[in-house]
């Protein structure tokens, strides 16, 4: 508080001028005492509590006279003049030791008002007033029963006054030219001190201001690795409440699987963060050196960006691409063989009824015909990847189509150690094809319940949140290995003994071809759990 006191300069000098008067007038009038000179050094200490009553009228009036500022700052230096002359008068006028308080009151002069036109004038004002003191030369009386100070005007002046007093004058002139030059020096550094300082200002707030509208988190690191500062993008992308989470903690710890060195070396990595919230995002990091002033090393500076979604749309590329090929190959083969499967098919509706009616004769029929079925959808299974889905054009009811498939599946699965359970709110509305969406629904009962082994439940939840549709399908099943986990809805992948691999790859095409996502969380021996989200659509839609 006492140091934000003394930052103004008029307070500098008020506090100065106690300082320079308590130490200076002080110690004259123990000296004065000590000599015999009584009435001098009371005289002194006149001054001394003069000085002291006027500075504390100027800081009690201080706040309501800051407008007149410059008389009030005239107001004190005329007092300085009139106490100094009192004290030089005192002391033994033009032989006082105390002439040079007048040196001093144009050096302040010119630190407050930075004029040397004032403080030129100044000084020939004080040269008056000394060699009016010189003309009158005042007298102390020696007798200790008075204490006045009597002055005996005199027309004739001794040479050696006028030589003191021009030298004085001089003096005064000299102390003005310094103290003005000084002053402006002094002033053209509070200058250029200002403008640097808004410069840097300037140059600062650019720096944070462009740090803050990166789209990039951006770490800096001491040459041990230890966080030193992050930018507001770090904080969101890590989904971190402050900056104190990640300052002055070492690097390994907070990402324990970057490896700075190679990072360092490579300037690009990716790994994968987990957040708070348990959420698995990549990262992807690139990184430069920090210099110092002498271009020396001081640290790192870390650039990283989530790259979530670039990476699930590089996948999903990379799946059309799979599913392009796919779909040439699958195409000429579902037409090659829609033909030879029509003749087999027919072939063995007359065999059937041609062959002797044997239990042998039938089994192997009926086995021909089973297999042809298999045929006809694994054909069916190519066809639905190889062309386009069409958007129904009206909005068809979840809940409806839930209910329908649940119930269709429970009677046909005939296994009474597998539970169905439901919570699905009815009504809720999206866009699609009914029948590809009962379709997506029965593979992923089909796969939940090829997963349970034994006792086990199916449990379905379909709800409305926003302006979203959430389907959730979990099993008490072996669940996915996340090794396999990113692999399911690739073409062809299955974990099982039969199958085409087709069904969840069906399933992804139904759901995104109609603006939705399927997400799927999964652990070994947990179960797995699989998330569709679509969009919600009033029942007005079209």
């Amino acid at each position: 508080m006492f140091l934000n006191w003394i930052d103004s300069t008029n307070n500098r000098i008020v506090l100065i001028r106690l300082v320079i008067t308590t130490l200076l007038f002080g110690s004259s009038a123990v000296i004065y005492y000590m000599n015999g000179r009584t009435r001098v050094a009371l005289y002194l200490i006149f001054v001394i509590a003069v000085v002291y009553l006027l500075s504390l009228i100027y800081l009690v009036l201080k706040p309501s006279i800051l407008k007149h500022k410059t008389f009030i700052d005239a107001i004190q230096i005329f007092f300085d003049i009139v106490l100094s002359s009192i004290v030089i008068i005192v002391t033994g006028g033009i032989g006082s030791p105390f002439i040079f308080l007048f040196a001093l009151i144009v050096i302040y002069t010119n630190i407050i008002f930075s004029s040397r036109i004032v403080s030129y004038g100044l000084s020939f004002l004080l040269a008056i007033v000394l060699l009016l003191i010189v003309v009158s030369k005042p007298r102390i009386f020696h007798s200790d029963k008075s204490y006045e100070i009597r002055l005996q005007a005199s027309a004739q002046i001794d040479q050696q006054s006028l030589v003191s007093t021009y030298f004085n004058l001089a003096g005064f002139l000299l102390a003005a030219v310094l103290s003005g030059y000084l002053s402006e020096k002094a002033r053209l550094a509070r200058q250029e001190l200002g403008q640097s300082e808004k410069s840097l200002n300037v140059l600062k707030n650019l720096n944070e201001n462009i740090l803050k509208s990166l789209d990039s988190g951006v770490i800096t690191l001491d040459l041990k690795g230890i966080i030193i500062s992050v930018n507001r993008m770090s904080k969101e992308i890590l989904n971190l409440d402050s900056d104190e989470e990640l300052l002055n903690i070492d690097i390994y710890k907070f990402f324990p699987g970057l490896n700075l060195e190679n990072l360092i070396s490579t300037k690009r990595e990716q790994i994968l963060y987990t957040t708070k919230s348990g959420h698995k995002i990549t990262l992807g990091f690139s990184s430069s050196l920090l210099h110092g002033d002498d271009d020396e090393t001081q640290g790192y500076i870390l650039i990283f960006q989530d790259l979530t979604e670039i990476k699930i749309l590089e996948d999903k590329l990379k799946n059309s691409e799979k599913l392009a090929i796919l779909g040439q190959l699958a195409s000429g083969l579902a037409h090659e063989l829609r033909n030879p499967l029509s003749a087999i098919s027919g072939a063995i509706e007359i065999l059937s009824s041609e062959v002797e009616k044997s239990s042998d004769n039938q089994r192997l029929i009926n086995v021909a015909t089973q297999e042809m079925e298999r045929m006809n959808l694994i054909v069916e299974d190519f066809s639905i990847l190889t062309n386009p889905i069409q958007k129904a054009g009206f909005p068809v009811d979840i809940s409806v189509i839930l209910n329908e498939t649940i119930d269709t599946f429970s009677k046909t699965i005939k296994r009474s150690d597998i539970d169905v359970e439901r919570d699905i709110e009815s009504e809720i509305y999206v866009s699609c094809d009914r029948y590809r969406l009962k379709q997506s629904f029965w593979n992923l009962f089909l796969n939940s319940m090829q997963s349970i082994s034994g006792d086990g439940l199916i449990k379905v939840e379909a709800f409305s949140e926003r302006q979203s549709v959430i389907i959730k399908i979990s099993d008490s099943g072996c669940g996915i290995s996340q090794k396999n986990i990113s692999n399911i809805f690739d073409p062809f992948f299955t974990t099982k003994n039969s199958g085409t691999g087709l069904g969840l790859v069906i399933v992804q095409k139904v759901i995104e071809s109609y603006n939705g996502k399927i997400d799927v969380v999964s652990a070994v021996d947990e179960g797995t759990t699989f998330i569709i989200t679509m969009e919600k659509v009033s029942i007005n839609a079209i």
